[in-house]
């Protein structure tokens, strides 16, 4: 991951499809979300779940979708040096653009 720059790694899970995730980076300047929302449509209330917010290095565990949507990882690398960021998931879900 560049320097200074932040990325979204998105999922799109049906309520009740698991997943099984690791990520590992370097703990520190970087900045983990876990988190999950509804599909945005006008009108409509967005629903916005956080699972996880930390700069540890690491997380694991099992996530079952609350609720059909967006499932994912915000990652802000805030250090002036490049992260390298594993990430492995293993379920039902399909890649979000």
């Amino acid at each position: 991951m560049p320097a200074g720059e932040a990325l979204e790694h998105k999922l799109r899970l049906n309520e009740g499809d698991t997943i099984v995730y690791l990520d590992m980076m370097l703990p520190g300047p970087l900045e983990v979300e876990f988190h999950s929302h509804t599909d945005r449509e006008p009108g409509a209330d967005d629903l916005l779940m956080f699972y996880n917010i930390h700069r540890n290095g690491q997380e694991r565990g099992a996530l079952t979708a609350p609720f059909s949507g967006i499932h994912g990882w915000y990652l802000n690398n805030r250090s002036a040096v490049d992260i390298v960021v594993h990430l492995e998931v293993a379920g039902f879900y399909a890649v979000e653009p």
